[in-house]
């Protein structure tokens, strides 16, 4: 799951709008001073699945051009970085995904200070989750030695070892529940799942973060030989 990590007083903010999803899109586009924090969403399934979660909100709630107009209008005051996007300043939302949190966490210094001091929210309304496939490419299977990798790899997916595997990288199961849920710092993710997102959403992602997907080249024909001006017979 991807969670929203924030000081104490914009979060106080943010659950009395509603605590979820479409609510922290009201407040990233009515100059209330808070600042999305993502991963560049070409570079990371983190990014793109926080940002998508925004849009697909207000998609949900308010259609297809309210949903872009809101991340055009959070755009300009979003922070975008390489690295997980912790908050950097009062008033920012970072959207992070659990096994970030939990290896920073792990990991001790400036980060882990900066999640123990932070207060980490799960979407009231919906939970954006990132979602992993099993889909080797041809050239992959073709390699004997990608061969090898892989079939390790799908074992410790899903052999009688994979539970262990997977919370040891911070994951969840298929189920979507953590394995160690005693030893769990973050809420609870009881919301719904967004769908997958469509690949007219993630468009939207793109051309709102990328110039380059807001061009398009136009052909435009005219027909000026005059041969369609006389009125059919019959016609007014």
């Amino acid at each position: 799951p991807i969670y929203m990590v924030t000081d104490q007083t914009t979060a106080a903010r943010l659950n009395q709008a509603g605590g979820g999803w479409l609510d922290l899109a009201g407040l990233l586009t009515a100059d209330t001073g808070t600042r999305l924090a993502v991963r560049d969403p070409a570079g990371s399934g983190d990014g793109l699945i926080g940002v998508g979660a925004v849009g697909e909100a207000v998609w949900l709630d308010a259609g297809m051009d309210a949903s872009a107009e809101a991340l055009m209008t959070a755009f300009p005051s979003t922070l975008t970085v390489t690295e997980h996007a912790l908050p950097a300043r009062q008033g920012d939302v970072g959207l992070v995904a659990e096994y970030a949190l939990s290896t920073l966490l792990a990991g001790g210094g400036e980060s882990a200070t900066t999640i123990r001091s932070a207060t980490v929210l799960a979407g009231s309304d919906y939970s954006a989750v990132l979602r992993y496939t099993w889909l080797p490419t041809v050239t992959g299977t073709a390699d004997l030695k990608s061969i090898a990798a892989l079939d390790r790899l799908l074992q410790l997916l899903t052999g009688d070892d994979s539970a262990a595997a997977l919370a040891e990288a911070g994951l969840r199961g298929a189920d979507g529940q953590p394995f160690d849920q005693a030893g769990d710092p973050f809420p609870a993710v009881d919301t719904p799942a967004f769908d997958v997102l469509g690949a007219h959403q993630v468009d939207h992602v793109f051309a709102t973060w990328y110039p380059g997907e807001r061009t398009s080249d136009v052909l435009v024909v005219i027909d000026v030989s005059g041969s369609m001006a006389a009125p059919a017979p019959g016609s007014d």
